[in-house]
């Protein structure tokens, strides 16, 4: 009897170490929250009566996703209008102009994005269609208002480049960034720079800005297709989707602390002494800055945390605050891009060893959402900035003949420093053409100039107008052919190292 009791008890033992085993390893996949996982499912749940076999037609997913933004958009009016009142009322009111505008042109960019081009081309088409229609008037009296909308978008961006800078990457693949990114970067910048200060008779200040607004790659034409070919197993093996992304980030991080240098020698009133040491300040101003915000989002809060997510995205967003529009007030505008860029890099290096993969963390995914909500915004007013009664025939001329060139100044650079290097020639040319995407950088660079120069008969009013105009062509001009080029020869000028198992 008593070896009986003892099988039993050991049988009982085992069953409850294989519930253990069980158990610990549903629970082993739990997230930082502390939630169950989620089932997995072959595709994201519909109703039986939405269609399912036209591929032209939108998912239910994507349906209910705009059908939340613009609820939140009603909510969001109904409650600015009882604490604003009259301003937020159509058809003149103020927010009430921007809130229409935007979710216009987020409905108008889900449209756009049907067709796999970029949603963006939808934002700046409504924005430009509204303001020389007459539905809106974005005129001088929402500058205060335009100029904070962008400097949010800005601090998304940056904040987002940061996030994504992946350390790994960027130690295997620097001398094939500097090769085929920095340099030709640096070759386009000066290039247009200078087309810019003779053909266009703009001061150096003001061509150093533009050069440098206007040679920044946009990734919301570039990232999506590239993350398109490497599902689809185009370049891995040469690491070619990872470079390209690598040099997105750097370059766009290079050209908007270039150009916030350039701004804040343009608005220095000081003497030449004092504007050459603010160059190394602001340099090592924004890099000290990033470094000890970038610590202190490390640690705090600990990453055991059950509120560890939210409040690392709400310091990351105050550190950025503070960077861009802090800087600006003090007089170091080309610090707080810097600082902006450097404070969620070093975050997120820390955060990778506590167990949050690079770029797809929560508060990746966080700024990602934010980048739904502000992309439509930054565009329509950047298309709300053409007034077609305003455009001047020569200098659009002009403008595209410097932007051809720059472009094949780039391309010439990209090949000619690729030599000896493992990419193509075919490679090369692919690299070459989607690092010649223009559209996020120069729409938030593109009126920054123009909100801060309070005579609008001045040369250098016109300068800043000139910047815009050409800025906005350049996205116009390259978004849609080079969106669908890199659809297209994407698969003819990369090799397929990867056959995926499921293909969409």
């Amino acid at each position: 009897m008593q070896s009986h009791g003892s099988n039993t008890s050991i049988l009982q033992s085992l069953q409850d170490m294989e519930n253990f085993d069980h158990l610990e390893a549903v629970y082993s996949d739990q997230d930082l929250t502390g939630a169950l996982p989620l089932p997995i499912v072959d595709s994201p749940w519909q109703p039986k009566w939405w269609p399912q076999k036209y591929k032209w037609c939108p998912s239910f997913q994507q349906v209910s996703r705009t059908l939340a933004f613009i609820l939140i958009a009603i909510v969001t009016w109904f409650i600015l209008y009882i604490t604003l009142g009259d301003t937020v009322l159509p058809p003149k009111g103020r927010i009430f102009q921007i809130v229409f505008l935007s979710v216009s042109a987020m409905l108008a960019g889900w449209l756009i994005s049907i067709t796999n081009l970029p949603a963006l081309i939808g934002n700046l088409f409504i924005g430009a269609l509204f303001q020389n229609c007459g539905v809106v008037d974005l005129d001088e009296s929402f500058a205060e208002i335009n100029k904070f909308l962008r400097g949010v978008a800005l601090i998304v961006i940056l904040v987002r480049a940061g996030l994504g800078l992946d350390s790994v990457a960027l130690r295997r693949l620097k001398f094939d960034i500097t090769k085929l990114g920095i340099l030709p970067w640096i070759t386009e910048s000066l290039v247009l720079g200078g087309l810019a200060y003779y053909f266009l008779k703009m001061s150096w200040t003001y061509s150093l800005a533009f050069g440098f607004a206007l040679s920044a790659i946009s990734p919301a034409v570039t990232v999506p297709s590239l993350l398109r070919l490497k599902a689809k197993g185009y370049g891995i093996y040469k690491g070619v989707p990872t470079l390209l992304m690598a040099v997105t980030a750097l370059t766009d991080v290079f050209s908007i602390v270039g150009f916030a240098i350039v701004q804040s020698f343009i608005f220095s009133y000081g003497t030449p002494t004092d504007i050459i040491i603010k160059l190394p300040v602001c340099l090592i101003g924004g890099v000290g800055f990033g470094l000890l915000w970038g610590f202190i989002c490390s640690y705090c809060p600990d990453s055991q945390d059950s509120m560890a997510t939210p409040l690392r995205v709400l310091l990351t967003l105050a550190g950025g605050v503070i960077s861009v529009f802090g800087s600006t007030a003090v007089g170091f505008a080309g610090a707080g891009p810097l600082g902006c860029v450097v404070a969620p890099f070093i975050s997120s290096l820390k955060w990778r060893k506590q167990g949050w993969p690079v770029g797809d963390n929560p508060v990746s995914k966080c700024f990602k959402f934010l980048w739904a909500i502000f992309e439509p915004v930054l565009f329509a007013i950047t298309g709300a900035q053409i007034k077609l009664y305003q455009l001047q025939g020569n200098v659009i001329l002009i403008g595209a003949g410097i932007l051809l060139v720059g472009i094949i100044a780039r391309t010439i650079v990209t090949i000619v420093s690729g030599i000896g290097s493992v990419f193509s020639l075919k490679e090369k040319i692919f690299c070459s053409m989607a690092m010649s995407t223009k559209a996020t950088v120069q729409a938030a660079l593109a009126p920054v100039l123009m909100g801060l120069i309070s005579d609008h008969k001045s040369k250098e009013y016109q300068y800043a107008e000139n910047i815009m105009m050409i800025c906005i062509l350049s996205i116009i001009v390259t978004t849609p052919p080079l969106a669908i080029y890199m659809d297209v020869f994407g698969t003819k000028f990369l090799k397929r190292d990867v056959i995926p198992e499921d293909v969409r």
